[in-house]
Order: C-alpha cells, then structure tokens, then sequence
C-alpha cells in the first residue's frame, strides 16, 4: 500500500517537477544505442522510499527521490558502461539534508535488475517497469 501511495506521488511529481524540458536534453545528450534500457524503472527493496527515473531515446534521463521530508529531481545524460549504468545530472533540485550528485553509478544484478547502494545496511534495486 505504501508503495503504490509513493508511486503516485512519484507520478504526480514527475509530471510538474521537470526544470529542462526533454527536447533540451536531446539537443546535450548523445543519442541511446540501447533500446531495450529506455523506458521507467521504480525502485523496490527500501523501505519507505519512493524513486524512479525514466531513460528516454535521446540519451536523457529523469529522476526523482522521496525519503520521509527529502525529495530529489534530477535529469540529466545517460549512458551504459557494460554492467553499470550513468546517470550524470546537468540539472538538480534537493530539499534540505539532501546531497547533489555529480553522478550515480548502478550496478547490474544478476536478475537483470540494477543496484543501487544507499549505506551500509541499506541496498535497493530499480526493475524496469513492466519487467519481472
């Protein structure tokens, strides 16, 4: 339940919450040789955090982060080194105690999901939304 509440705050968020518009990121970013990665991917396995980002065909992404009163918009460039997966923001917006990332490294799972580590004890995984 909690989830499906954070996915839609997420949603609603995504919708106002973009400061470049995607045609502008066309224009930054290089194209996606990757096909299969584009589309939106929703974080799962932490506990009371809502977070997507959607990967788009002109290389761009858009992200986003809600944990208790922190929220996170970022967009920016992507790309896929391999087993890992680059979001490099050109634009972020954090609320107080959030840190701006100069990029965010995922790491590939063995289920095809990607890894993201956010301390010690706390390690979740975006799946592409659709996928299971």
């Amino acid at each position: 339940m909690t989830s499906n509440i954070l996915a839609g705050i997420c949603a609603a968020w995504l919708a106002v919450g973009i400061a470049v518009p995607a045609p502008a990121l066309a224009q930054i970013c290089a194209p996606s040789r990757d096909k299969a990665m584009e589309g939106m991917y929703v974080l799962e396995g932490v506990h009371e955090t809502g977070s997507r980002f959607v990967l788009h065909s002109h290389g761009g992404f858009q992200y986003e982060l809600i944990y208790g009163a922190l929220d996170e918009y970022a967009e920016g460039c992507w790309r896929r080194e391999g087993d890992v997966l680059i979001l490099r923001p050109t634009s972020m917006r954090t609320g107080p105690g959030g840190e701006r990332f100069r990029e965010l490294r995922l790491a590939r799972s063995a289920d095809g999901r990607w890894a993201r580590r956010f301390d010690a004890r706390r390690t979740g995984h975006y799946r592409k939304s659709g996928s299971r």
